[in-house]
Formats: C-alpha cells, sequence, structure tokens
C-alpha cells in the first residue's frame, strides 16, 4: 500500500514538472558584431554603434582587418572595461590569426581578464597534399594545440579554430577530421564560416551537425558574389543571409538541433565579421558608424528575414540589422567553392 506521504510526493512531482517544462525559454540566437567591419574607426566611434546592429557583444581584430585590439593595449585594458559597461555591452573575445594558433598564451589571460571567452585563430599545417596526409597533418595539429588548449580551459578561454582558404582546415573533410580530433578536448572548438566552404545547404548542415557541441562560433555569412572586388551594393549585400542563392532554412534547423547558442558563459554569440582575407578599406569613408551599419536595409527588415528563413516552430524572430561589406577587398589567391 502507498503511503500517504509518497502520494503526496507524486502529486507534487506531477504539479512540478509541467511548470519547469513551460518555463523553457525559446532557442534563439544572439548577436555579436567585428570591429574589423569599421576598419580604423576608434572604439569611441563604435561602441555607441553595437546595439544598432542587434548586437549585445563585441569582439576585436588587430591590423591589418581592424585596429582596435592595439588600441585597447593603448588606452588602457581598464578604459576599455569602463566604455563596455557605459554603453551595456559585453566583450566576446578576439581574433588573432596574427598571432596563429601557437602564441596566444598572454591573449588568453587578456581575453580572461576583460571577461572574454573565445579567441579566433586557424590551424596550421601543409594542407596542400593528398587527403590521406592531410588527415595526419590535421591529426597532428591537434596534438601539437593540446597544451593550448589545457591553458585555454582552465581560464575560461575557447580557441575556435576557423575554416578558412589556404589554410589546414579549408575542406569539408579537414573541418570533420578536426571535429573528430578535438571531440573530448576542453578550450578548443570551431569557428564555422560556410562563407570558405561550398554554397550547398545539405553539406554546411552536415557539418554542423558533425561540429556538434565542438561549435565555438557561426559567421552569418555565404559567398554571395565574394568578397574579392569592389561591386554595386545590392550586390555586396548578396554576403549577406536571405540576400544571395544559399537557403539558410537548414542551417537554421541544424544549429536549433544541436542546441548552439554561442560561446560558454557569455550572451554574445552569432558574429558577422570580415574574413582575414577581406580586410576593410584602410581610410573608411568618413561617414557616421550609424549610416555604414543601418543604410542598406533597416533592422525590422532583416529580422523578419530571418524569421522567413527559419522553420515556423524554430521561435527565432532575432533583430539583426545589415552591416555594409567594404568594397575594397584583395582577391583571395583561390576561390573558397565552385561557383553556382
Amino acid at each position: 500500500m502507498t503511503s500517504r506521504r509518497r502520494f503526496l510526493q507524486s502529486l507534487s512531482a506531477l504539479a512540478v514538472a509541467p511548470a519547469c517544462a513551460a518555463e523553457t525559454p525559446p532557442w534563439k540566437l544572439n548577436y555579436m558584431l567585428a570591429s574589423s567591419m569599421y576598419g580604423s574607426l576608434p572604439l569611441a566611434e563604435i561602441l555607441p554603434e553595437v546595439k544598432k546592429t542587434g548586437a549585445t557583444s563585441i569582439e576585436l581584430w588587430p591590423k591589418n582587418h581592424g585596429t582596435q585590439r592595439e588600441e585597447i593595449d593603448t588606452i588602457g585594458h581598464g578604459k576599455f572595461a569602463a566604455m563596455l559597461k557605459e554603453h551595456g555591452l559585453t566583450f566576446g573575445g578576439t581574433t588573432r590569426y596574427d598571432l596563429g594558433p601557437f602564441k596566444l598564451t598572454e591573449e588568453i589571460i587578456i581575453v580572461k581578464n576583460l571577461g572574454g571567452t573565445f579567441i579566433v585563430t586557424g590551424g596550421a599545417g601543409d594542407y596542400k597534399v593528398s587527403p590521406e596526409q592531410l588527415k595526419l597533418n590535421v591529426k597532428a595539429f591537434v596534438e601539437k594545440m593540446k597544451p593550448h588548449a589545457a591553458l585555454a580551459a582552465e581560464n575560461g578561454v575557447t580557441l575556435g579554430i576557423e575554416n578558412h582558404i589556404n589554410n589546414l582546415i579549408d575542406s569539408p573533410d579537414s573541418l570533420r577530421w578536426l571535429a573528430d580530433g578535438i571531440r573530448n578536448i576542453h578550450g578548443i572548438g570551431i569557428a564555422f564560416a560556410p562563407y570558405h566552404l561550398p554554397q550547398d545547404s545539405a553539406l554546411l548542415a552536415d557539418l554542423i551537425k558533425h561540429i556538434d557541441q565542438k561549435m565555438t562560433l557561426f559567421y552569418a555569412w555565404e559567398y554571395g558574389m565574394s568578397c574579392s572586388k569592389a561591386m554595386p551594393k545590392d550586390d555586396e549585400l548578396k554576403q549577406m543571409p536571405g540576400r544571395g542563392k544559399l537557403d539558410w532554412k537548414p542551417l537554421l534547423q541544424t544549429l536549433k538541433a544541436i542546441k548552439f547558442t554561442g560561446p560558454p558563459k557569455s550572451s554574445c554569440t552569432l558574429r558577422r565579421a570580415a574574413s582575414p582575407s577581406c580586410p576593410p578599406p584602410q581610410k573608411p569613408p568618413r561617414k557616421s558608424c550609424a549610416q555604414r551599419i543601418t543604410s542598406t536595409a533597416s533592422s525590422a527588415e532583416t529580422a523578419l528575414m530571418i524569421y522567413d528563413l527559419a522553420s515556423p516552430e524554430s521561435q527565432i524572430v532575432t533583430k539583426i540589422a545589415s552591416t555594409q561589406v567594404s568594397p575594397s577587398h584583395p582577391p583571395p589567391s583561390k576561390s573558397p567553392h565552385p561557383k553556382s
């Protein structure tokens, strides 16, 4: 016979379970803005514009794609932190292709002290080899990264290895091998850039699924008509989600399926940044940041665009403003994918 106490405990559990389920927040993506979008403009001009793009956080880039990472060394990290607080922003992390994956010790501590959670960099190793040798080279790279990943993890930072043209981590296979190699290694993940891969929604969705919990960052960036030469603004903007040929629905559905929301301990996740192969102009036009960020499309228009791309049940109506892509990018040494 069930005791009265046990019976009441059962009723209590039944009553609590639906309430807990009802409190589960809907899945959504959070947005971060990369300082490289502003060329060499100072942070004093950039930070007031961040929230206008729908982002809540900023990521800093060094020369030659931005100057803001060097700027905080000049003005002092404490002053930068105060500036973030003044504008109600958080610090995401940095991109340091200039340092490479094996010279990040000092940067890890700086990012940690500023409250950041990631550093993006590239792979290292010979990639102009046979598929069999490439697999071995990726494995060797993972082994070399273990002590660096351990230091990052100890400090609450993740090293995000971006897939990038002319790099060890370039092809879909190299991404899969990297994901498999780091699956159980803390402090290292993947910064996934669709731009640098074949513009095949099924392939990209499959890669997202394979990367799974090792996804550190995701670039809302498609190939469009490339960033390799000057072109009319409407053509430039085909790199933005929903404006080019890429079908984003499978990608968003898979991001939801793996419950990707961004770097650990941070509310800043999905980033929109210029590629290292596509630096901004050295002397950006002196019109206001607000114009550069919002003149191409309103936040409401783009939010509707993202909603239409998502599956009806995903509930990810997220405000995201269009960012302007610089028309003065040098061409990459090779196309990241067959043009179709």
